[in-house]
């Protein structure tokens, strides 16, 4: 068999070892360890701009900004995402940009701002066919931030979205999550008493299946990594 040109043999370890660094940040990210995975973070990031390789310069600025947020740094994380956002990139993770970007909006207290950014990150996510549990996850927060804000029927609407998709995924204990947020949103309203009661009777029935008694909601809280 030919042996690779030797610009190819370059290029896969470049790769090879750009994915060894991201790797390296994402374990010491999922530790809390936020120091290192910011040091493995900004060497991928400087050799991927090295190799000229937008796609790991994107995934490091996105990693950046989740180790940013996880250390109550929104601004910071912010101007890695707008970095990201403005790189000219083949297939990019918009909808991952989008979702983090919201997520530092509510760390500053910008409600509105996090709600458009979610509402964006959602639309992302659909053209590039996102996983139904980032759907989910985008819709929710989306929906309780909108409740929060007293957009009843537009908090409704999200949180449909993603009972649809926990429904047709048969995800029990999410959609029963999803279902009591839900009526308390039409419950809040007052205005749609009726259909919150119905909700509630769905609900009942659904948590009435689920062996466990807790229904968990961590599934909800992380920024993104790529």
């Amino acid at each position: 068999m030919d042996s690779l040109p030797p610009e190819s043999q370059n290029t896969e370890k470049m790769i090879a070892m750009l994915d060894r660094l991201s790797l390296i940040g994402e374990e010491q990210l999922s530790k809390g360890n936020l120091r290192k995975a910011k040091t493995a973070f900004e060497y991928t990031l400087k050799k991927s701009r090295l190799a000229n390789n937008y796609n790991y310069i994107e995934s490091s600025l996105v990693n950046l900004a989740a180790t940013s947020l996880a250390d109550d740094k929104p601004e910071q994380a912010l101007s890695y995402l707008q970095s990201a956002l403005e790189l000219d990139v083949e297939n990019n993770k918009t909808g991952d940009i989008r979702f983090n970007m919201a997520l530092a909006q509510e760390q500053l207290g910008c409600d509105s701002e996090a709600v458009r950014e979610y509402e964006l990150a959602i639309t992302a996510y659909q053209l590039e066919n996102a996983s139904p549990d980032v759907m989910v996850r985008t819709c929710v927060k989306s929906g309780i931030l909108l409740m929060k804000l007293r957009k009843y029927k537009k908090s409704a609407q999200y949180l449909d979205m993603a009972a649809t998709i926990l429904s047709e995924k048969a995800l029990v204990e999410q959609l029963a999550t999803v279902l009591c947020m839900k009526a308390k949103c039409l419950v809040t309203s007052d205005k749609t008493v009726t259909e919150a009661i119905d909700v509630c009777d769905e609900c009942i029935k659904l948590c009435s299946s689920i062996n466990s008694r807790d229904i968990h909601t961590g599934w909800l809280l992380y920024p993104c990594t790529i």
